[in-house]
């Protein structure tokens, strides 16, 4: 069964642009700003500055960028859909079928921002909001996280180094046929101006893929060197995997992926 990758496109406008994008399902219709902020005192000791309120949100400001924060009654329209590639959660499905409302979250970058800082400060509004009572998943775009799950990733921010790549990157597995080879696919390096990252046809495990593809994306945006085309990835005194771009295989054709040979 093949997983869903879902594209984003990152937009410009004469005000800056469009980062990250996620939403927090409820179970109740309302939400509380206030307590938001709150809680995001609470989590990480700052007071982000509201530079808009309205009956429908609440604008913050950090670091050269502006986060919207949307409430809209009515489910989120792509929660089934994302649901389906949390394999690790059951309960991942009822979430998205009984939900009522969700808060949409969208980072708007000035041209003096920094991407990397403002996709932190993203996942730190998206784990505060994660408190709100009757929060009951997080969208990240490409899958669903439990509000626990998504706040635990964003934790290794503390550090003040670590960046919280499984909140911010997919990493999906799966396989053509039975007796197919693993596949293995990131989603969401194209919000960075990156290609994805592809494992085509590997004869090794599902966990070991995963894995693999988990830890090269925390690299990536850690130290901000991507990985190349033709190129040779070496990942240790005896392991090292060519790189190259084609197009897509868990993606549309006209995307292109680099694929590494992790075979």
């Amino acid at each position: 069964m093949t997983e869903t990758a879902r594209t984003e496109t990152r937009e410009t406008s004469e005000t800056g642009k469009v980062g990250l994008e996620g939403r927090v399902l409820l179970t109740f219709a309302t939400w509380n700003p206030a307590a938001f902020l709150a809680d995001f005192e609470a989590d990480w000791g700052e007071v982000p500055e509201v530079v808009l309120k309205s009956e429908q949100g609440i604008v913050v400001a950090m670091n050269n960028a502006h986060f919207i924060l949307r409430f809209v009654e009515g489910k989120d329209p792509d929660a089934e859909v994302v649901a389906k590639n949390n394999r690790e959660w059951t309960g991942a499905a009822d979430a998205a079928a009984n939900h009522l409302a969700h808060i949409e979250v969208t980072s708007l970058l000035s041209p003096e921002a920094f991407v990397l800082r403002s996709a932190r400060d993203f996942v730190r509004v998206m784990a505060s909001l994660a408190l709100q009572e009757g929060a009951a998943a997080i969208d990240t775009t490409n899958t669903l996280l439990t509000p626990e799950g998504y706040r635990n990733g964003a934790q290794v921010m503390t550090d003040g180094r670590s960046f919280p790549v499984h909140n911010v990157i997919y990493t999906g597995v799966w396989r053509s046929s039975e007796d197919g080879g693993t596949n293995g696919y990131t989603a969401g390096f194209n919000r960075f101006g990156l290609p994805e990252l592809e494992i085509v046809d590997s004869k090794r495990g599902a966990y070991e893929v995963r894995e693999f593809l988990r830890n090269l994306s925390g690299y990536i945006l850690e130290t901000g060197n991507p990985v190349r085309p033709d190129t040779t990835l070496r990942v240790s005194a005896d392991e090292a995997f060519d790189v190259t771009l084609s197009a897509g295989v868990a993606f549309p054709e006209e995307i292109q992926t680099l694929k590494i040979a992790f075979g």
